[in-house]
């Protein structure tokens, strides 16, 4: 019988924080976790990790022998995993205290991907941050009213593959990999395994913490960032064009703005792009996603993580 969930990590010099994700999972034959080190400066098959974690006998080891990315790192995960269930979880963070019992009331469901709340702190002084709120806000309106226009929102919406459980068949069947870039390796994977996903559900409760790190790459900016970024998406703009989906493309306004940070050259270099691409400047459920709140908690969580980074 293969297990029930396999939960892929990513991982690179966050020793003592990966040992508290890992300690947040509980130990159960039916639970793999699957660590993938990044080419880390200390190797994760030091004695020092391994006598820590060596007693949990669900775990699998795996060295990248250069370094591929967060991307790089869940796609190698992915080809060891053998569970039902996909769970990812970033190494710094970890999972809330019941996590695991209310993901296995759904290991029998069939749904193909299946959507949780989250909580954020900052790392340093535990304060509550807004890395969350987005997210949550797209479960209580998809859990308040679930058509077809707010079941699309969240699946093309939230980006990012913590706080939900993917059925792997379907990233197999649809051979669905993480972009394997240095930011933003994410989103596209996310948008496919809900493409591909022909029923979704969603669960209220929260399991997942995510933490905010002065030098993590979320709280990092930079123009060479910025154009990888923009780049994938492009990528995802294509996918939604091609698909049919031109409602849910991703749209270039907050892309605009930042290329001011540089110059004004640059930002006409980049409207320029964004044309070239056929991307969307301001999306048509611009007005609605400004009364529903969605700006405001975007704009909030920048806010309070630049004064978090100063």
């Amino acid at each position: 019988m293969g297990k029930f969930f396999s939960v892929i990590i990513p991982h690179y010099n966050s020793f003592e924080k990966l040992e508290r994700l890992v300690y947040s999972i509980p130990e159960n034959e039916n639970i793999e976790i699957i660590i993938i080190d990044d080419d880390s400066k200390k190797t994760i098959f030091s004695e020092e990790i391994v006598e820590k974690l060596k007693v949990r006998k669900n775990l699998k080891f795996k060295l990248n022998k250069y370094m591929k990315g967060a991307g790089g790192a869940r796609n190698t995960g992915l080809e060891l995993a053998t569970g039902k269930w996909l769970v990812f979880a970033d190494a710094d963070d970890y999972f809330l205290e019941n996590a695991f019992e209310i993901l296995r009331q759904y290991i029998n469901s069939d749904a193909d991907e299946i959507f949780f709340k989250s909580i954020s702190i900052y790392e340093d002084t535990f304060k509550k941050a807004d890395r969350h709120q987005y997210f949550n806000k797209l479960i209580d309106d998809y859990l308040a009213n679930t058509n077809k226009n707010a079941e699309n929102e969240l699946k093309y919406r939230f980006g990012v593959p913590w706080a939900k459980m993917i059925k792997r068949e379907i990233v197999i069947k649809n051979d669905i990999k993480f972009s394997e870039i240095r930011v933003l390796n994410d989103q596209f994977f996310s948008v496919k395994c809900s493409f591909f996903s022909k029923k979704i559900l969603a669960n209220e409760n929260m399991i997942y913490c995510v933490t905010r790190d002065k030098g993590s790459l979320t709280t990092i900016s930079s123009k060479e960032f910025f154009e990888i970024k923009l780049m994938e998406m492009f990528r995802i703009n294509k996918f939604f064009i091609e698909n049919n989906l031109k409602k849910w493309r991703p749209h270039f306004a907050g892309f605009l703005l930042t290329s001011l940070n540089y110059n004004i050259f640059y930002f006409f270099r980049t409207l320029l792009k964004i044309k070239k691409e056929k991307g969307k400047i301001f999306p048509k459920r611009f007005i609605q996603d400004l009364f529903k709140g969605f700006y405001f908690i975007k704009l909030r969580e920048r806010i309070k993580d630049k004064k978090y980074k100063e």
